[in-house]
């Protein structure tokens, strides 16, 4: 089988595909050959419009800024590395070519007791939709909190975008500790306080205030109310304080 162009009688010029027998005589000497001829214009233009489709993917992997990990699925469904773009070597500080051709376990061995690998699984088989989620990974040559998302590219593979938000993350963690903290300063003094927002709805209450109106039969569960209805004791001086505060800043 061999391919080869030909020119009709116009001087178009067409690719073709030949698939040649050799014609023996009777003694077994070559005397001929056959060749069935078929027209592969329709097969070449597919196939040219299959890798510009491929080039411009390869240009969007290699051009993201977002690291970008490649999977094959084999035959005994294990996951295969097949490619990585230059943002994950850069955003994971290792190089890729070392680990291509190998499972998913042996490129990143921590993966081992989570469900990342039976998800990837999954979406490179159809049977799930594309996956995004957050998860933390360390071992001895990199540690960090990643945002993921995998998706399928074509049969038995997958493409698996990610970013570091391990920044982020611990940015998120410090709020979270300063808000528990604050929390826990307000719930600690005996004076009652309340936070409000500029609708003048009631966004925190601290033990104290709590307490005083168990005491008073009063309804605890004030968040998201107005203030004007769940708190009738407040005077109007107050009120109109509060309103300025948020008028001025000051």
């Amino acid at each position: 089988v061999y391919q080869k162009e030909y020119i009709k009688k116009d001087g178009t010029v067409f690719p073709v595909e030949l698939r040649t027998f050799l014609i023996r005589d009777t003694a077994g000497n070559p005397e001929g050959m056959w060749a069935i001829v078929r027209d592969i214009t329709e097969r070449r233009h597919a196939e040219e419009e299959i890798r510009r489709s491929e080039e411009r993917y390869r240009r969007i992997v290699e051009s993201s800024p977002n690291g970008m990990h490649i999977y094959d699925l084999d035959h005994d469904k294990n996951l295969i590395l097949t490619g990585a773009n230059p943002a994950a070597d850069t955003m994971l500080g290792i190089a890729h070519t070392q680990l291509i051709g190998k499972r998913i376990l042996e490129a990143f061995p921590n993966l081992a007791g989570t469900e990342i690998p039976e998800i990837y699984i999954k979406v490179a088989l159809g049977e799930t939709s594309p996956q995004s989620f957050e998860i933390p990974y360390t071992d001895d040559r990199f540690s960090g909190y990643y945002s993921v998302h995998v998706f399928r590219t074509s049969h038995h593979s997958i493409t698996v975008n990610f970013t570091d938000i391990t920044r982020r993350r611990k940015t998120e963690e410090a709020l979270q500790r300063s808000e528990i903290e604050y929390r826990d300063t307000l719930d600690s003094l005996p004076d009652w306080i309340y936070v409000v927002d500029e609708k003048s709805r009631i966004a925190m209450v601290n033990q104290a205030l709590k307490f005083e109106l168990t005491a008073h039969g009063m309804e605890q569960d004030c968040i998201g109310k107005e203030i004007t209805i769940e708190f009738p004791f407040i005077c109007e001086k107050t009120l109109d304080a509060i309103k300025q505060v948020f008028i001025t800043g000051v």
